[in-house]
């Protein structure tokens, strides 16, 4: 078994949410802390991501990262498809958190 975070830079990029700055804040700060509490509790955690994605979280201590390609012309709209690329290649008994968690 393996947690694993999805992220997908384009909503960020294109202000989704909100804007980048407060976005790109928050967005750091949760994944950092939810992936420490993983591995706190002595288990394992992937991120999904495209790359500039990967980049962006690279300081976080990921114990595997996957590049995701092939999403530059999806709608920003959809921010959570991702996680579809993700389920694709996961076990049974993976579990897909929020960054937020």
């Amino acid at each position: 078994m393996k947690y694993i975070h999805t992220f997908w830079s384009k909503p960020l990029v294109e202000k989704k949410f909100a804007d980048y700055n407060s976005s790109l804040t928050i967005i750091l700060t949760d994944y950092a802390y939810s992936a420490n509490c993983i591995h706190k509790l002595g288990e394992t955690i992937e991120l999904y991501a495209d790359e500039y994605g990967a980049e962006l979280l690279s300081f976080i201590p990921y114990d595997k990262v996957h590049i995701v390609n092939g999403l530059e012309n999806e709608s920003k709209h959809f921010a959570a498809q991702i996680k579809f690329h993700a389920l694709k290649e996961c076990e049974l008994g993976d579990i897909l958190i929020d960054g937020d968690l």
